[in-house]
């Protein structure tokens, strides 16, 4: 992602799990760029819920696409910052 990097994520006394900042979505269009996310910032607690509420078209699967890593690169430009603390057990 592009812009300036967000602080790292680290298991702590925040419990901060996901933080989204100065997200923006641009869908590549032919008559130019159409940006269908924009500004987008929040960060997200362990064991927090949140929803993304919009009209059709408001960005919200994007949005979700974006945040995961499955947004289409060659069809869309993304800018921002996503951090995810990731916890993984091997055993």
């Amino acid at each position: 992602m592009g812009g300036t990097p967000a602080r790292s994520l680290q298991h702590g006394a925040s419990d901060v799990v996901i933080e989204v900042a100065d997200l923006n979505v641009a869908l590549k269009a032919r008559g130019g760029p159409v940006r269908v996310v924009r500004d987008l910032s929040f960060s997200l607690r362990a064991g927090a819920r949140m929803a993304i509420l919009g009209e059709s078209g408001a960005g919200k699967s994007v949005t979700a696409r974006a945040i995961s890593g499955i947004l289409d690169r060659r069809r869309f430009a993304v800018t921002g910052s996503i951090q995810i603390l990731v916890e993984r057990s091997l055993a």
